[in-house]
């Protein structure tokens, strides 16, 4: 019932966590004094500076879980991180990580600037989490890829229309375009599946990959 968010930013985890799980008792850090003081004006406890040491946690203060959410990716040592957030853990706790999954959407543009350094320094896939983590203590509990949102199907739609991973229900109803160009078709696919409240494409790969990791030494 004790939960680290590790890079909480202003403390959009922290509000769900107060909205649906109150009785958590949460506590966010960021490395951003600005982010953190955003945060704490939302009334969380979130501390910013060198991690651990400005947590000043106590030896009885150890969390069943951690969270980072968009965080790895931009530290240029996340093993030591990681390792940093282990010793904080109960023994069989939690870490639980978001990153951008290299093996999704973002593949199709690996040039990408907000996909290179300085704004992310390293790459993330499923196979890191079920070899690399045994080797930091961690036993693999479930790895989850997110499917594509539909805030990001302009972006990503046109590079990957063609890639075979259209189920043939789904592609019927832009056959009425078939002669169109594929930006017209595209576009019709993107309207209809809005039109009719679709937030996700299950079976597309989206931008992110969760790891729920358990501490296991």
């Amino acid at each position: 019932r004790k939960l680290l968010d590790f890079g909480c930013g202003s403390g959009d985890f922290l509000e769900y966590l107060r909205e649906k799980t109150p009785e958590i008792s949460a506590k966010g850090f960021d490395y951003s004094s600005d982010a953190a003081k955003i945060a704490r004006s939302r009334g969380f406890h979130v501390l910013s500076g060198n991690f651990p040491e400005s947590l000043n946690l106590p030896a009885n203060s150890n969390f069943d879980v951690i969270t980072m959410f968009q965080v790895l990716e931009h530290v240029s040592e996340p093993d030591n991180i990681i390792l940093k957030a282990k010793n904080l853990l109960k023994d069989n706790g939690f870490l639980i990580i978001g990153v951008p999954d290299n093996e999704g959407c973002v593949r199709h543009v690996p040039d990408a600037i907000s996909n290179m350094p300085p704004q992310h320094v390293s790459r993330w896939r499923e196979s890191v989490f079920r070899s690399g983590f045994l080797h930091l203590g961690f036993r693999v509990a479930r790895v989850a890829k997110e499917p594509l949102p539909d805030y990001l199907w302009e972006m990503y739609l046109p590079i990957m229309w063609e890639d075979g991973i259209w189920p043939k229900k789904i592609m019927e109803p832009a056959t009425i375009f078939s002669h169109s160009t594929k930006e017209k078709r595209i576009s019709f696919f993107i309207h209809m599946m809005k039109f009719f409240g679709i937030k996700f494409l299950n079976g597309v790969p989206g931008h992110t990959i969760y790891a729920l990791l358990q501490k296991a030494d």
